[in-house]
Parts: structure tokens; sequence; C-alpha cells
């Protein structure tokens, strides 16, 4: 029998540290080029990685969600895998380095043109990276996968200061993310001694799209709705606004990215690893939506209170005209967050086409509503068309995950209640602080409330704990405990349900 609590234990702090640090090091580089570059700058480069994850997405295979899904050995599926990833990458080489041209001339801007023939050689750099180091994430050795995915960045940001101290132009982004894609390519090769070479199998291939048909469908609808959005600000707005968007995007979903880094790094495998044990899948899903909205919510609150204050002491005055986006784009950080959970338990459990379904409908809704909402209300209705969408997918997904694993409306309205309970008590002293003792908020003070936040926040925890039965350490302490053992047993649906 498997041991997999001690995983769930290992896997989460790894992936958090992974998280938080390698997140640390991209935002340090983020501050270093908001500081040095312009809004248009981070407009082109906002085209051109829209362009790249685009043609990315809309040829996903999913054949490593598939091959992590997949009970049993997995190793005769792997060269089947690092075939066709080479053979996407040079096709998508190719054909972004065609249409550079006609983008160039779409948006009636020529930077355009040497920005994407410029990240077009990124797509031969990922798509031959070692097939092997799927097995980190499906034998939940994150420690293995944090170190992988640490190292390209600690050398994107050693590179990226004098890059862009000197160039002052988006070639410094362009170039650092060289150094990084460059970096995993030969990090995959040393840290796994599985050796890809070129191979096809039919069988294989076929097993594997059957799974990852839907994968991609859920890559296809994904690339429109995260991409289509700043491709779609470029044209309609200008270049500028959409430099705006990007910074203050950036700012909303820092926390929330973190967050979702960790809970997908293990929570899929381990989804996966209790596919057939509906009881403790259920368990499980409980307590991290529980989590995730706990810490989601005052999080939100304090980038909204906060907003001005973080623009003006991390990227600079020349940045205050995404205050407002960031205010709104909050929301829809917050409910794509908690969002994420259930798209992760309906591929875990083998429904990727339910997922791929409801995101196509959000998907409608978004270009239903982009038009009019943004000739209306401009870059604000915008994002108002984006967080309808994003809700109506968040609560549909959550709909069919409580049909499938047999969860409850209170199951998941007691979480919500007391979670935005702990925020209204969370918020009330940092607020009068903020009112009534400081007027002008420099960087150390930006630090001093996060420390002070953190305390009330840990205080309040433990409070409910001797308050409360239902609270977040009653939640997580089961995972920490080493004195009980989760063990997996392999029953099927049938079994369970006859128990």
């Amino acid at each position: 029998m498997n041991n997999i609590r001690v995983k769930i234990k290992k896997g989460f702090l790894w992936a958090g540290f992974g998280a938080f640090a390698g997140r640390g090091l991209q935002f340090i580089s983020d501050i270093i080029l908001s500081r040095l570059l312009f809004p248009e700058d981070f407009g082109l480069m906002a085209i051109g990685l829209s362009v790249l994850n685009i043609s990315e997405m809309l040829t996903e295979t999913g054949f490593s969600s598939a091959l992590i899904q997949k009970q049993g050995d997995i190793k005769k599926y792997l060269n089947t895998t690092w075939t066709m990833e080479v053979i996407k990458s040079i096709i998508l080489f190719l054909f972004v380095f065609l249409i550079a041209k006609p983008i160039s001339i779409f948006y009636d801007e020529p930077s355009v043109l040497g920005v994407l023939r410029g990240i077009s050689f990124l797509f031969l750099l990922r798509g031959f990276r070692n097939v092997g180091v799927v097995f980190f994430r499906k034998n939940l050795e994150i420690h293995k996968q944090v170190i992988l995915d640490i190292i390209p960045s600690i050398f994107q940001l050693l590179l990226v200061i004098p890059m862009a101290y000197y160039l002052q132009s988006v070639w410094a982004i362009i170039l650092s993310v060289y150094v990084r894609r460059f970096t995993e390519l030969v990090l995959s090769f040393l840290m796994h001694t599985h050796k890809p070479r070129f191979e096809f199998h039919t069988d294989n291939f076929k097993e594997l799209i059957h799974f990852g048909k839907w994968i991609i469908g859920l890559s296809i609808i994904g690339a429109v709705r995260k991409n289509f959005v700043p491709l779609f600000i470029g044209k309609y707005f200008d270049i500028e606004t959409l430099g705006y968007f990007n910074r203050a995007e950036l700012l909303s979903i820092l926390f929330f990215s973190v967050l979702t880094e960790i809970v997908w790094k293990v929570g899929y495998p381990v989804m996966s690893q209790f596919q057939y044990d509906y009881k403790r899948l259920k368990k499980f899903y409980l307590d991290l939506f529980f989590t995730i909205i706990y810490l989601g919510i005052p999080i939100s609150i304090c980038i909204i209170i906060f907003s001005e204050d973080i623009v003006l002491n991390i990227f600079s005055v020349k940045w205050l005209a995404s205050v407002f986006m960031l205010k709104i784009l909050v929301l829809a950080g917050l409910i794509s967050f908690t969002g994420t959970l259930s798209s992760m338990a309906m591929q875990a459990i083998g429904k990727p086409k339910v997922s791929a379904k409801i995101s196509l409908y959000s998907i409608i809704l978004l270009l239903i509503t982009i038009f009019p909402f943004s000739n209306y209300g401009g870059i604000v209705g915008l994002i108002i068309s984006l967080i309808i969408s994003r809700f109506y997918s968040v609560i549909h997904s959550l709909l069919m995950v409580m049909k499938f694993i047999g969860i409850k409306k209170i199951d998941i309205l007691r979480p919500i209640k007391f979670s935005l309970f702990n925020s209204i008590v969370f918020i009330i002293p940092i607020i009068t602080l903020k009112l009534y003792l400081f007027n002008n908020i420099n960087m150390l003070t930006l630090i001093f409330f996060i420390i002070y936040g953190t305390i009330i926040f840990i205080l309040l925890a433990i409070f409910w704990n001797k308050v409360f039965t239902f609270n977040l350490i009653n939640t997580l302490s089961p995972l920490f405990n080493k004195q009980q053992n989760i063990r997996l047993h392999t029953k099927s649906r049938v079994e369970l349900k006859n128990e």
C-alpha cells in the first residue's frame, strides 16, 4: 500500500515553496522591467505572447495530462508523446514566423513583425524538452519539478537586469524568455534519465488522444478566452492601453497564480489517484475548496484597498492609469482561481468533455458581450464582460462536480459563509489603521501592512480553531498529521456504490 498522506504533505510544501520562489523571482523581473520600459513595450510583448500562447494551446495534445491521469506503467507512451511534441513545435515555429507579417499589418504596427518572428523560435526550445519530467508530477516528486521551475527563473532574473538597462526595449523581455526556455530544456535532460527518441506507435497515440482530445478542446477554448482579450484590446483600443491592462492583470492574479500553481501541481495527481474512491475525492475537494475561498477573499479585498499604493510603490507613477483596471480585474482573478478546482476535479475523474463544453459556452458568452460592453463602457465594460463569462463558467463547473461526486449545497455554502465572515473581521483593523494612521504609504509601509495582515490572519485562524469546529486549522491538520495514514485503494466505482 502507498502512503499517500506523506506524499501529499511533501508535495504541498515543495509546491508552495516552488510557487512562491518562482513567482517571486518572476515578479522581481517584472518590477525591474516595468520601471525601465514603457506601456507600449508591454503592449507589444502582450501581443507577441498572446500569439505564442494561442498557437501552443490550439495544438495542445493533452498527452501530459493523460499520462498523469493514466494508472499503471506509462513508459511505452513516452516516445510517442515526445515525437508528437517535436513535430508540433516545428510546425508552430514555421506558422508564426510566416503569419508575423500579416499580423503586423493588421495592427498597423511594424514592431510587431520583429517581435513575433523573434518569439517564434521559442516553440523549438519547448518542443524538444525531455518528456520524462512528467514523472515528477505523476509520482508527486514535486521537489524535482520545483527545481526544474526555479533554476531557469534565476538565470532569467540575472540576465534581464543588464539586458533591460542596455536595450531599453521589448527585446529585453524576449531575450530573458529565451534564457529561461533554454535552461528548462537543458535541465529536463539532466534531471531525468529517460532518453527520448523519435518513435511513433499508432495504438499508443490513439489511446492517449482518446483522453487528450477533450484536453485539446479545453486548450483551444482556454486559448481564446485567455489571449483573445489582449489581442482585442490592442486592436479595438491601442497598444498603450494594452500595456496598462497587462500590468494590472499581472498584479490582480499574482497571488492567485501562485496558489493555483500549488493546487495544480499536487491536487491534480492526488485527485487522479483518488478517481475511483469518491469518498476520499469528495473530502479532498471540499478541503481544497474551503482553503481556496478562505485565502482568496481577504487577498482580493486587500488588493482593492491598496491598489493605488501597490502600483505607485512597485511599478512607479507612470503606471497609475492601470489602478482602476486592477480594482476590477481582482474580482475576475478571484473567480478564475475558485473555478480552477472544479476543472481539475473533472479532468481527474475522466470528465474533460464536460469541462470543454462549459468552457465553450463561457467563451461564446464572452464573444457575445465583449463588443457591446466595450462600446458602451470602454475598458471597464470589457473587464465586466470578462467577469460575467468567468462567473458563468465557475458556477456551471461547480454544479457538475457536485453532481458527479455527491456534494451537497450545504457543503459549498458553509465554507463560503465562514470565509466571508472571517474576511469582514480580518479587514476591519487593516482599514482602520490605514485610514487613521497612514495617509501616505511608501514601500516600507506596504511591507508593514503585509506583515500586519499576515499576523491578523494567523491569529484569527487560531481563534476560530478555539471557537468553531469548522475552521481552516481543522481542515488542514489531518493532511499534516503523521499519525494518520491515507492508503490508496484501487476500488472500482461499482464496489464503492455497494459499500
